[in-house]
C-alpha cells in the first residue's frame, strides 16, 4: 500500500483543512495536499493521479455531495472520505451514493484506519477489476479462434453429449446452435460412417484424422474428416472434435485435372513462347509457339533457357530469375528496353515476364516471352505522331501572326500598283515586294497546312477526274518530257470531300519529289480505287470501319534510305541540296491529308522507287462546279463599308484599299464599338467586313445583333484561324460569306461588288 498519498481537501476553512492534514500525517503518511472550496477549483484539480478525496459538507460555495456526483461523472477511481463538523442526514447520504467512510472532525482519531481501508478497498476492487478484464479478454480471444477457423468444432462431455459448437458447425450441418447442444456424435454419424471415439478409462482415440460419413439436418450425406483430443476445460475433461467436409476433395482433384488440361490448351493455343525450368535453367515444357520460334523439340535434350538470349542479356536474366525464386514476386524484363531473343530464323527484341513456385521443395521457373517487333515499330510510329504534333503546334502559332503581318504588305502593294503615276522601275520595285509577300504567304500556307491548322472551302471532287485535269493541265506542260504520266482508273465512284486547291497541293509536291528522284527519267503513276472497310476486313494499313478512297502514287525514282523515311514528314526536313528544298513539301502533304481525317503511308527501297498510299474518306454527295465571278473592283455609288477587326495594321490596310477603290470606310477595333457605330448611323451602311475572332464578342456573335439594327446588311467574316464545324455551320447559318486570310485586294473587290450588286443580305 502507498505511504505517500496525494490528496484534495474540500474545506472552506484552511485551518481545518490543516488540521485534516496534520492528524493523516500523524498516522504515518507522507502527505501532498491540495485545499478546494468551490466547484470549478474541484473539477480542475481532479486527476488520476490523486490518492484520496477530503471533503467537507458544506461549504459557502459548494457541498460534498454534489462534490461526489462531479467525481463519478469523472470516471475516475479516487476514495471519497466525509469529514464534517456535525452529523447532517447528508453526510449519510453521501455514504449512499458512495462515499467511502465519514469522520467527525472533533475525532479525526479515526482517519488513519479510515484511509487504509479505503485504500485496500481500492486496490482490491482494482486488482478484481483487472482479473475480470484479462478473463474478459481471453473468452474474447478463445471465442475468436473458435468462431473463426473454418472447419467445424464440437465440444462434448464425458457422457458423450454435445456442450458448445461454433457458427462453422452449425452452417456444415445446417442446424441451430440451439438444436446443436445436447445432441450426440451418434446423431451425426450417416450409414456406412463409424463412431471413432470412445468415453471412460479406456478409451482409444485416433492418433491421425480419419475419414467418415456424416448426415446433415436435410439427410444429406457428406465425407468429414475427424480430429478427436481429450482436453481440459475449467478442470474438467472434455473431448474436442474438429470436423472437416472433405466432400471437396474429389471436386478439386477433378478440378486439377481439368485445370492441367485448360493450361495445356492456353499455353498451346497462345502466340506467346511459354517455357518451363528447373533450378538449373534446363526447360522442361515448352508450347508449340516456342518449338516453332526457337525450332526446339520437347523429347530432345534439355535446352538451357540461357542460350535463348544475347550474351548482354544472359547474366541479366539469370539475375533476375533467382530475384523471383527469392522474392516470390514476378516480374518482366524488356518492357522499357527490350532484350534480344536468338532464333534459328533471326533475332528479335523481346519481354520476358518471369515467375517461379515450388514444387516438393523443388523450384521451377516460368517464363513467357513476347515478340515485340510489331509493337515497337507501331511505338515508333506513335513518337513520330507526338513530335510531328508538337512542331505544328509552334509552327502554326508563327504562321498565324506572320500572316497578319504579310495581308498590310500585300495589300498596300496592290493598291500601290494601280496608281498610275508610277514610274516603271517604282512598279517593278512594287512587283518584287509583292512577289516577295506571295512567297512567304505560300510558305506559311504551307506550315498551316502541316499543322492542320488551315482553313478549308470544302466541296465534294471527283478525284479520278481531277487527278487526270492535273495531268493534262500542268503536269504534262511543265514537267521534262522524258517524265512518262499513267494513271489507272477505278470503274467504281471515286468521290471525296476536299478543299480542290488544298489537293492540288498535294499531288502537286508529291510529283515534284518524283520528278527530283527521276533526274534521267521515269514514269509517274496515279492508281485510284475505292475500298470498303469492314470488321472482319484484312487491312494492312489498320483503316477505321466504312468506305476509303486509294490514291496510290508511285515512282521509278532513285528511292529513299531507309534510315530516312521516318523523318520524311517532319518540317524542314530535306535530303536535297541547299537551295534546292524547303523541305516543307512533304510535310504539307501530311498536314492535308490529316485535315481531311485522311491517312498517307509510304513505301520505299533505295533504287526501287517510291509508292504513297493515300486514303481519303469517300463521299456520296454530287459533285458541284465551282462558280467563277469576273473581277468588279470599283465602289459605283459610294457604298458605305464597316469593318471591324482588332489588329490595327489590317484595319487600316483594309479601309484605305476600300477607300482607294471609292467606298465609304468606316472602322471599329471590337464589336462594342462596331454596335455604337451602327446604333447611330443605322441606315448608313451597305457592308460589313469583320474578323471571326474578336476581343470580347466574337464576330459570329455580333452577326445577329447588326441585323438588329441592319436586316438587310451584307456581311463578310474574315478569318486567320481555323474555325469549328459548329462555327462554320453557324456562319452558314446566317447567310454571310467567308474569306480567309491573307486575301488579295481583287479577291475581296470581287467579293463586295458580288454581295451589293446581288443584293444578298439578311
Amino acid at each position: 500500500m502507498k505511504s505517500h498519498l496525494k490528496v484534495l481537501i474540500l474545506e472552506d476553512r484552511p485551518e481545518d483543512a490543516e488540521l485534516v492534514a496534520y492528524e493523516l500525517k500523524k498516522t504515518g503518511f507522507s502527505v501532498d495536499w491540495r485545499r478546494v472550496e468551490n466547484a470549478e477549483d474541484f473539477q480542475a484539480k481532479l486527476s488520476p493521479e490523486l490518492d484520496l478525496i477530503l471533503a467537507d459538507i458544506n461549504l459557502p460555495q459548494f457541498d460534498g455531495l454534489t462534490a461526489l456526483y462531479l467525481l463519478r461523472e469523472s470516471g475516475l477511481d479516487i476514495p471519497f472520505i466525509v469529514v464534517t463538523g456535525t452529523y447532517e442526514e447528508i453526510a449519510l447520504e453521501c455514504i449512499k451514493q458512495g462515499a467511502t467512510d465519514y469522520l467527525l472532525k472533533d475525532r479525526l482519531a479515526r482517519l488513519g484506519k479510515a484511509v487504509t481501508n479505503a485504500l485496500e478497498e481500492r486496490c482490491s476492487r482494482r486488482e478484481k477489476e483487472k482479473a475480470e478484464e484479462e478473463l474478459r479478454v481471453s473468452e474474447e480471444r478463445y471465442r475468436t479462434v473458435f468462431e473463426g477457423v473454418q472447419d467445424a468444432i464440437l465440444i462434448e462431455d464425458f457422457d458423450g453429449r454435445i456442450i458448445d459448437v461454433n457458427q462453422q458447425a452449425c452452417r456444415m450441418y445446417g442446424y441451430s446452435y440451439e438444436e446443436f447442444v445436447g445432441k450426440t456424435a451418434r446423431d451425426l454419424i450417416a450409414p456406412g460412417g463409424t463412431l471413432y471415439h470412445y468415453y471412460g478409462p479406456d478409451a482409444s482415440l485416433p492418433e491421425h484424422p480419419v475419414v467418415s460419413l456424416n448426415r446433415r439436418s436435410d439427410g444429406s450425406v457428406f465425407p468429414v474428416e475427424l480430429t478427436v483430443r481429450i482436453q481440459m476445460l475449467r478442470d474438467e475433461k472434455i473431448v474436442l472434435l474438429v470436423i472437416r467436409d472433405v466432400s471437396a476433395r474429389k471436386e478439386i482433384q477433378a478440378a486439377l485435372r481439368q485445370s492441367e488440361q485448360r493450361f495445356r490448351n492456353l499455353t498451346e493455343a497462345s502466340v506467346d513462347c511459354i517455357l518451363i525450368t528447373d533450378a538449373d535453367f534446363n526447360i522442361t515444357y515448352t508450347n508449340q509457339a516456342a518449338e516453332k520460334v526457337f525450332q526446339l523439340v520437347q523429347d530432345s535434350a534439355a535446352h538451357s533457357l540461357l542460350d535463348l538470349f544475347s550474351e548482354e542479356n544472359q547474366e541479366q536474366l539469370q539475375l533476375a530469375l533467382q530475384g523471383v525464386r527469392a522474392t516470390g514476386e514476378g516480374v518482366v524484363l524488356g518492357s522499357i528496353d527490350p532484350i534480344t531473343a536468338l532464333s534459328p530464323e533471326g533475332d528479335f527484341p523481346a519481354e520476358a515476364a518471369l515467375s517461379s513456385w515450388m514444387v516438393d521443395d523443388n523450384p521451377y521457373y516460368s517464363i513467357i516471352i513476347r515478340d515485340l517487333t510489331e509493337q515497337l515499330e507501331v511505338r515508333h510510329q506513335e513518337q513520330a505522331q507526338h513530335r510531328l504534333a508538337a512542331v505544328g503546334q509552334m509552327a502554326a502559332g508563327i504562321a498565324h501572326d506572320f500572316n497578319n503581318a504579310l495581308m498590310p504588305i500585300g495589300l498596300y502593294s496592290e493598291m500601290i500598283l494601280k496608281d498610275e503615276t508610277l514610274t516603271e522601275r517604282m512598279k517593278d520595285q512594287m512587283r518584287t515586294i509583292l512577289k516577295q509577300a506571295d512567297r512567304a504567304a505560300r510558305l506559311t500556307a504551307q506550315i498551316l497546312d502541316f499543322s492542320r491548322q488551315a482553313l478549308l472551302n470544302v466541296h465534294p471532287i471527283d478525284i479520278q477526274r481531277f487527278i487526270q485535269n492535273l495531268i493534262d493541265e500542268l503536269f504534262v506542260r511543265t514537267f521534262p518530257p522524258n517524265i512518262q504520266f499513267e494513271i489507272s482508273h477505278s470503274k467504281q465512284r471515286c468521290v471525296i470531300e476536299a478543299d480542290p486547291n488544298r489537293m492540288q497541293q498535294v499531288f502537286l509536291n508529291l510529283a515534284l519529289n518524283a520528278r527530283d528522284a527521276m533526274g534521267s527519267g521515269g514514269i509517274l503513276s496515279f492508281q485510284v480505287s475505292s475500298i470498303l472497310v469492314q470488321p472482319d476486313s484484312e487491312d494492312t494499313y489498320d483503316l477505321p470501319e466504312g468506305k476509303w478512297i486509294e490514291i496510290q502514287v508511285s515512282d521509278t525514282g532513285s528511292g529513299i534510305p531507309e534510315e530516312t523515311v521516318p523523318f520524311i514528314f517532319e518540317p524542314f526536313f530535306t535530303t536535297k541540296s541547299r537551295g534546292k528544298g524547303s523541305g516543307l513539301g512533304l510535310s504539307q502533304v501530311y498536314g492535308i491529308i490529316s485535315q481531311h481525317n485522311g491517312f498517307i503511308r509510304v513505301k520505299s527501297e533505295e533504287g526501287q522507287g517510291t509508292t504513297f498510299n493515300i486514303f481519303l474518306p469517300a463521299s456520296d454527295n454530287t459533285v458541284e462546279n465551282i462558280e467563277v465571278h469576273s473581277t468588279i473592283q470599283q465602289s459605283r455609288n459610294m457604298e458605305a463599308v464597316l469593318v471591324i477587326e482588332d489588329d490595327l495594321a489590317n484595319r487600316r490596310t483594309i479601309s484605305d484599299i476600300l477607300e482607294n477603290a471609292g467606298y465609304r470606310a468606316y472602322s471599329a477595333a471590337n464589336g462594342d464599338e462596331a454596335l455604337t457605330l451602327l446604333e447611330n448611323d443605322a441606315q448608313h451602311f451597305d457592308v460589313i467586313i469583320c474578323d471571326v475572332l474578336l476581343p470580347g464578342m466574337s464576330g459570329i456573335e455580333l452577326i445577329p445583333m447588326a441585323r438588329k439594327h441592319i436586316p438587310d446588311i451584307k456581311i463578310i467574316m474574315m478569318t486567320g484561324h481555323p474555325i469549328t464545324a459548329e462555327d462554320r455551320d453557324r456562319i452558314a447559318g446566317y447567310r454571310v460569306e467567308l474569306m480567309l486570310k491573307p486575301f488579295s485586294y481583287e479577291n475581296l473587290m470581287i467579293k463586295i461588288r458580288t454581295l451589293v450588286e446581288k443584293g444578298q443580305g439578311g
